[in-house]
């Protein structure tokens, strides 16, 4: 009788180690908040957004503004490194203008080891402006838009 109880507190024990290394392990994910970006424009008025890997939310707003602000988020196994971080801090938002065009880019840096990186960007552009979203993975919502 006593080796069945040894054998059934061994094997819980094993299963207690196992859950908990499974705890230990998991992907862990950062965030970093960019700064939000805004420019004046006149109509009539293209925005372009490219944003490779993340989630694009896009808002007509009631001013002749286009604003852009988001985060990067960063998903490591099993725990971010320094040199992890690092990279999640290089990620940059660029809203560069030309005449008649707003285009709103994300500057990925390169990632090496188990990370995978993602932004999520919410645009508000005027409610009469043209849009167009490159994108490769994620969602993509638009609000609002008579264009």
């Amino acid at each position: 009788m006593w080796r069945k109880r040894l054998w059934v507190v061994l094997l819980l024990s094993v299963v207690c180690v196992c859950v908990g290394m499974v705890g230990l392990v998991r992907a862990r994910t950062m965030r970093v908040h960019l700064p939000t970006q805004e420019a004046a424009v006149r109509q009539p008025l293209t925005v372009v957004v490219t944003n490779p890997v993340g989630a694009v939310v896009v808002e007509a707003g009631e001013s002749d503004r286009v604003t852009v602000s988001g985060w990067a988020e960063g998903t490591t196994f099993p725990w971010p490194t320094s040199q992890e971080r690092e990279t999640l801090q290089q990620v940059a938002l660029q809203l560069v203008e030309a005449k008649g065009r707003v285009e709103v880019r994300v500057h990925f840096p390169e990632v090496r080891g188990p990370q995978s990186l993602s932004v999520h960007l919410h645009v508000t552009v005027p409610r009469e402006a043209a849009l167009e979203v490159h994108q490769q993975v994620g969602r993509v919502e638009v609000r609002g838009l008579r264009a």
